[in-house]
């Protein structure tokens, strides 16, 4: 489903902003009179239209978080002017006037975390060259900024990569042609020397998750300009890092969005390019299985993107910025017809069978046959009597939640 956008829509996050536990949409609008757009959810896919507020000049990035400890999210709004502007809410899904904090040249990717162990939230900006921190006194203002070296390129990540229980960074990095840059923190607001890792040629957009379930951080990185690749790089757990594991995509990849997208209990990844975007389904040893790719329904795909079960079916769906404005996809991992539990995977079910004689089908990794087995499962409420599959051949043995409760009724 399409929304319009304001012009210039540049970056997009996600939020509860009016208490009602449904996902709401922020829009980053970048321009000389720069506004964040509200879109507050319905619960079921849809939007509200849009509400602007202001938020200062060239806004490139946004994070949504409880910045004043009053249980609802304000919104940090990070300037390319080299500022931050903080909006806070208040409390019904609207904000208030923008409060500007500054930062340091360039600031277009924004993080938030307690940086310092304090107990209160604080900012980091990714500048032109630096990394900007700014720290929170608990109460939706914050101190002025302090600056490290942090040679980076499109987007900033925020995570406790080494478990030594303070924050880190990381980015992506076409200075050092190659490779990711981490800065390590220290646990009182400053970082260790820049230490770069090998990534692949041109990383850009970078992203965190736990492919292999070691309880460490890896990283996923879009490998633009140079090839149509991605790369996935695991952390060993011991301060050092793999070398990285390429995959073939089938568009120059931008950004990427981590998440466990089949329900099966390990993290995926879905790669944008220009019109399409790729899911790779991760088998929990940081492999994955072959990606499958599905048309962005709006044309080009070529701004921010974020991820959220908007509909509330359990199955993360996907939202992003494009030519054509404000795009929400979403995972038919809650269909009837979706029983493999890939996004958008539709499975053509025979219109009718005997049970107990045998109808082998191939879906992807999986391999099923109707031999007596049977399911009751609820959609939108209602029952269902359908045949369930018994399992012959997969290799991750997980496929999703319509799958987990076999009942043999032979």
């Amino acid at each position: 489903m399409s929304y319009s956008a304001t012009a210039g829509a540049s970056n997009i996050t996600v939020g509860d902003f009016n208490g009602d536990h449904k996902d709401d949409l922020a829009v980053v609008n970048y321009g000389v009179s720069g506004v964040i757009g509200i879109l507050i959810g319905n619960g079921d896919g849809t939007f509200q239209p849009e509400v602007d507020y202001p938020a200062g000049a060239y806004p490139g990035d946004a994070k949504a978080a409880d910045l004043n400890g009053d249980g609802v999210l304000d919104l940090a709004v990070s300037s390319t002017t080299g500022t931050v502007n903080v909006l806070l809410s208040n409390g019904n899904g609207t904000f208030g006037s923008p409060t500007s904090y500054a930062a340091n040249f360039g600031a277009h990717s924004i993080q938030v975390g307690d940086f310092n162990n304090d107990g209160k939230l604080d900012l980091t900006t990714m500048n032109s060259g630096t990394a900007s921190v700014l720290l929170g006194n608990g109460d939706g203002t914050f101190q002025n900024h302090l600056d490290a070296s942090f040679p980076g390129n499109t987007n900033m990540i925020v995570g406790d990569f080494n478990r030594d229980g303070n924050l880190d960074l990381a980015t992506s990095n076409t200075v050092s042609v190659g490779t990711i840059t981490l800065l390590k923190g220290r646990g009182d607001d400053s970082f260790d020397p820049a230490i770069n890792i090998a990534a692949y040629s041109a990383p850009v957009y970078l992203a965190a998750g736990d492919f292999n379930n070691d309880g460490y951080v890896d990283f996923a990185v879009a490998n633009s300009y140079a090839a149509t690749s991605m790369s996935i790089v695991m952390n060993n757990g011991d301060g050092t890092y793999a070398p990285p594991a390429t995959y073939n995509i089938a568009q120059t990849g931008y950004e990427i969005e981590v998440a466990d997208f089949n329900n099966d209990g390990y993290q995926d990844y879905a790669v944008r390019g220009v019109t399409q975007y790729q899911v790779g389904y991760g088998k929990g040893d940081g492999s994955f299985y072959a990606a499958q790719n599905f048309a962005t329904p709006s044309g080009q795909f070529e701004k921010g993107s974020q991820h959220a079960d908007f509909n509330g079916d359990g199955a993360i769906d996907l939202a992003y910025i494009s030519s054509a404005g404000l795009t929400v996809v979403m995972n038919a991992n809650d269909s009837a017809a979706n029983l493999a539990g890939a996004v958008g995977f539709q499975v053509s079910t025979p219109a009718s069978t005997t049970s107990g004689s045998a109808m082998p089908m191939t879906i992807d990794c999986l391999q099923v046959e109707w031999s007596g087995f049977h399911f009751r499962r609820s959609v939108n409420g209602n029952a269902a009597d359908h045949v369930v599959w018994q399992i012959i051949d997969c290799n991750h043995g997980a496929f999703g939640q319509d799958l987990r409760a076999l009942k043999h009724v032979g």
